[in-house]
C-alpha cells in the first residue's frame, strides 16, 4: 500500500486517470465512479472471491465530524489506517498490493476515500 503523505491527493490522481479513460472510451455512464461503503454487503457483480468486510467508516471521517481535522496530514493519517486495514479485511485480491486493483471493489472502495477527501476540502 501506499503510505506517503500523499495518499489521499494521489487516489484522487488515480481515479481520474480511470474516469478520463472511460469517457474516452465510451465508459461516460460509470463517471463519476460510485463508491462502495464497506458497512454494507459487496454487490454480487463486484464480488470476486471477496469477504464483505462490515468496516464502516470511522466517526472520524464521516460528514461534519470530517471539519474537525485540522489539516491534511492528520486527515491522512486517519485515511491511510483505515485503508489498510480495510484492504486486508475485503480478502479475495484486495490484501496485495500488486494485484489489488484487478478486484472489482477496489475502484468502489478507493472512490469513497475520494469522496472522504472532497468532502473534507469543501469544508
Amino acid at each position: 500500500m501506499i503510505h506517503h503523505m500523499g495518499f489521499l491527493a494521489w487516489h484522487s490522481v488515480f481515479l481520474a486517470k480511470l474516469e478520463n479513460w472511460l469517457v474516452l472510451n465510451g465508459g461516460e455512464e460509470f463517471v463519476p465512479l460510485p463508491y462502495f461503503d464497506p458497512s454494507k454487503p459487496i454487490p454480487a457483480a463486484l464480488n470476486k472471491s471477496n469477504t464483505n468486510p462490515n468496516y464502516p467508516l470511522p466517526d472520524t471521517l464521516r460528514p461534519g465530524q470530517i471539519a474537525g481535522f485540522p489539516d491534511y496530514m492528520k486527515l491522512n493519517d486517519v485515511a491511510v489506517a483505515y485503508h489498510d486495514q480495510a484492504h486486508g479485511k475485503f480478502g479475495g485480491q484486495m490484501p496485495f498490493a500488486q494485484t489489488s486493483p484487478s478486484d472489482p471493489i477496489f475502484w468502489p472502495f478507493h472512490a469513497l476515500l475520494v469522496a472522504v477527501y472532497e468532502h473534507w476540502r469543501s469544508h
